[in-house]
């Protein structure tokens, strides 16, 4: 990542301004190399002097998709919700149709008492749905030193609203990401342009100071194009051939 600058916290400041004397003056009468004093004790410490570059040009804002980069099920409509309805609901509905209604609700378009009556749910099991969802393992820990690192941590989701609340609420989220931008209360998806623009303009934020991690390709192509930096969140290191910064968990962030 090259762009915009973060603010760095007082052990980057350190850590620079060590760098900067262990590199001694630049004698341009020797074709600019940095040879001073403690540049044997500078070698020795390259390692820190690079972390402190990195830490410089990490975003202020870190932007996370949900499903795939917090909650295990990358895919949950297939993974979690088509099944569901077929054991509780109308078995007889395509994927396809299930898919449709769940788009339509990520979108607002409707209730979630309305969305599961149109498959054929009791309503009722709504939490018993829900319960599938897991965390990706290491996150309850990654996100407080990602918060550390970030000004702030934001999410943003293709979900229904009212699932999202009530996940990040179980799992304790809030705690560590605010504020949350849902499609059901956006009416807009991932990865239309106009999601991000509105991200961007609620956060009151440049698309450099941002770095955005999602799960998909395509979600991130768009964010890319409009500025913003990405990283792919490939935990199983399958996806290649895309223009992104590669992760395997988020704490490669740290």
């Amino acid at each position: 990542m090259t762009h915009a600058l973060r603010r760095p916290g007082r052990s980057n400041h350190l850590e620079q301004a060590l760098c900067r004397t262990w590199m001694g003056p630049v004698d341009h009468r020797r074709g600019g190399s940095a040879k001073g004093p403690w540049w044997r004790l500078y070698k020795g410490a390259l390692p820190i002097c690079q972390r402190a570059a990195k830490l410089a040009a990490m975003a202020d804002i870190l932007l996370l998709d949900a499903m795939g980069v917090l909650y295990q099920s990358g895919d949950d409509v297939a993974e979690l919700l088509i099944p569901f309805v077929y054991r509780h609901g109308r078995p007889g509905l395509s994927a396809e149709t299930i898919e449709q209604e769940y788009v339509a609700a990520s979108l607002g378009d409707m209730d979630t008492t309305t969305f599961w009556r149109r498959l054929g749910v009791d309503p009722a099991l709504e939490d018993d749905y829900l319960a599938a969802h897991r965390l990706i393992e290491g996150t309850r820990e990654t996100l407080p030193l990602l918060r550390r690192r970030f000004q702030r941590i934001a999410c943003l989701s293709n979900d229904i609203a009212d699932w999202s609340v009530k996940l990040r609420r179980r799992f304790g989220l809030e705690d560590w990401i605010d504020p949350w931008f849902i499609s059901g209360d956006l009416g807009l998806r991932k990865p239309s342009a106009e999601i991000y623009s509105l991200v961007l303009e609620r956060l009151r934020s440049k698309p450099q100071d941002v770095v955005f991690v999602d799960d998909r390709p395509r979600n991130l192509d768009t964010a890319k194009a409009l500025g913003l930096q990405t990283a792919l969140l490939d935990l199983r290191g399958e996806m290649q051939d895309h223009p992104h910064r590669n992760l395997r968990r988020l704490a490669g962030l740290l």
